[in-house]
């Protein structure tokens, strides 16, 4: 027997309820950043970089608490990457 009738009558159950308060929130975002060019005054070789962000956060009543992530990678043609 298939689950999304059961699945889609409670869904219909839930909205029909109305909005319902929320005790806590939690937020994630997420931003990634790349490029790739020449540094001005430097030789000609093109160097590229990658940033990545991730954010997390959690608020209930009183209490607030937040987790950030950086990673940030930068290479040259013919260079290993570096990590940071």
């Amino acid at each position: 027997r298939p689950l999304w009738p059961r699945f889609l009558s409670a869904l219909l159950a839930i909205l029909w309820m109305g909005p319902i308060p929320s005790a806590a929130q939690v937020t994630v975002s997420s931003l990634t950043e790349m490029q790739r060019g020449r540094v001005p005054g430097a030789d000609s070789a093109a160097t590229s970089t990658l940033y990545e962000q991730f954010n997390a956060d959690y608020i209930h009543k009183g209490l607030q608490a937040g987790l950030r992530a950086e990673v940030f990678h930068a290479w040259r043609n013919g260079l290993a990457s570096v990590q940071c």
